[in-house]
């Protein structure tokens, strides 16, 4: 009986578990066990936690029970955290001290927030990495906002209502724009001025989005800003209090709550697994996205170390995606003894909503930008959710 194992179920764990099931349920993969193993007991749409943030999706659409995307008894699905792996003697180590033996395993858990040495952040900003992130950041704006509403001082209500997003990369981008819109609606709400509203993005590079086309960037900045958000850019922060935050040398500036999308990382329990390592922390793989050494563990999404040229394969949600189908179909071919073909990379685009109907991006090479690409984010979110079974 082989035992195949897949640490992960997001977009690429998730992927390989279901193409996976699909094959086992064909009789595809002769005696093998599979197992998932997550430390939730459910998917997060991760391109909707945004919308969670900013209160336009329901909570509980951004996270869809495993037991409905897979408890069809085809896999064992475990919930765990997953503490340490052992690929030399082929194990994976679960936080409550349940120990796995595995013939193949997929590492796929994702990434985690990286914070930089900067005073204060760690203490004061909120995280968007998680479900229960975005759901607490969302609470955590809406009690600032209440607490505005309740106060007399006119000051501490425009500080209660200052909400600053510290990066400008695609996640900060998307939650700016989003909260753009929202901030009027909840103000009306508690019954408060629209004008004592205060959004900010500060991003440390001179651009938004630094690693995308200048006039790519350049046209989320004009949306953002059309949309009332404040650009801070070329301002790396340089220190974080409770109630007040500093960028460089300037003064102090007041805030009410303070989201923290500023970059990512693969777990530090890959390298400290004895995976060889690079960029962010991801994997070194070979030409089969298997870790350079260790044959019997494929690696995918955010944890994967694909370089792209110079340049390390962006940590995608379309090349999680993909890298979870090449990786089911690879086991396919190794169990029949068929030659593994090469991992090549697709690169259909990206496109990053920037609140309401509007958006920016490319598709196979074309710029795109407002409801134009707003529609095709919709249209590929849908996709998404049809492909894993929900309708």
């Amino acid at each position: 009986m082989r035992e195949i194992i897949i640490a992960g179920a997001g977009y690429a764990g998730l992927r390989a578990a279901l193409d996976l099931g699909a094959a086992q349920r064909k009789g595809q993969l002769g005696e093998a066990r599979l197992t998932v193993v997550d430390r939730n007991d459910y998917h997060q749409v991760v391109t909707w936690l945004h919308d969670v943030a900013a209160a336009s999706v329901e909570a509980e659409a951004a996270r869809i029970p495993l037991s409905r995307l897979l408890g069809d008894g085809t896999l064992n699905v475990m919930q765990g955290d997953v503490r340490g792996l052992a690929p030399k003697e082929q194990r994976i180590l679960l936080m409550d001290g349940t120990l796995l033996s595995y013939d193949r395993v997929v590492v796929a858990l994702g990434s985690e927030t990286l914070w930089p040495p900067v005073p204060g952040l760690r203490d004061h900003a909120l995280p968007l990495r998680w479900w229960n992130e975005a759901f607490a950041l969302r609470e955590a704006i809406m009690t600032s906002f209440a607490d505005a509403a309740a106060t007399q001082d006119a000051a501490e209500r425009r500080r209660l209502m200052t909400i600053v997003v510290v990066g400008g990369g695609y996640t900060g981008c998307q939650l700016a724009g989003e909260l753009s819109h929202w901030l009027p609606a909840l103000a009306d709400q508690f019954g408060l001025s629209i004008f004592d509203i205060t959004l900010r993005q500060i991003e440390a590079q001179p651009r938004l989005v630094p690693n995308w086309q200048p006039q790519l960037s350049s046209q989320a900045e004009r949306t953002l800003r059309q949309k009332g958000v404040q650009l801070l850019l070329d301002s790396p922060l340089a220190e974080v209090g409770p109630t007040h935050f500093r960028i460089g040398e300037r003064p102090p500036m007041p805030y009410g709550v303070m989201a923290w999308t500023g970059g990512v990382q693969a777990p530090a329990l890959l390298a400290e697994s004895g995976f060889r390592t690079g960029a962010q922390g991801r994997v070194v793989v070979d030409d089969y996205l298997r870790a350079e050494g260790f044959p019997t563990a494929y690696v995918a999404g955010d944890c994967a170390l694909w370089m792209d040229g110079e340049k390390p394969l962006p940590a995608t949600a379309s090349h999680a995606l993909r890298q979870g189908e090449y990786v089911a179909r690879s086991l396919q071919r190794e169990f029949h003894g068929e030659p593994l073909g090469r991992y090549e990379p697709t690169k259909l685009g990206l496109v990053m909503s920037l609140g309401g109907n509007d958006a920016v991006g490319t598709a196979l090479g074309v710029p795109l930008y407002g409801p134009t690409a707003g529609l095709l984010k919709e249209g590929i979110e849908s996709w998404y959710l049809s492909t894993i079974g929900v309708k």
